[in-house]
């Protein structure tokens, strides 16, 4: 019962903690975006490779 409560205990505080922490994140506008959603992220030494559902990845132009 004891592990049951505890456990409770830590994923309400992840819960709270992480809600807070997305709500303060901010997208840099002059980061590379996709023109669609991305599905996977991986990486291999120096190089990082995305996939999913898009035609480009370009500079945010506003």
């Amino acid at each position: 019962m004891m592990d049951m409560k505890k456990n409770y205990l830590i994923a309400s505080t992840f819960f709270i903690f992480s809600n807070v922490l997305a709500q303060n994140l901010k997208v840099n506008q002059e980061w590379w975006q996709p023109n669609g959603e991305v599905k996977v992220i991986t990486s291999d030494s120096n190089t990082i490779y995305v996939g999913g559902t898009f035609t480009s990845v370009a500079p945010n132009i506003k």
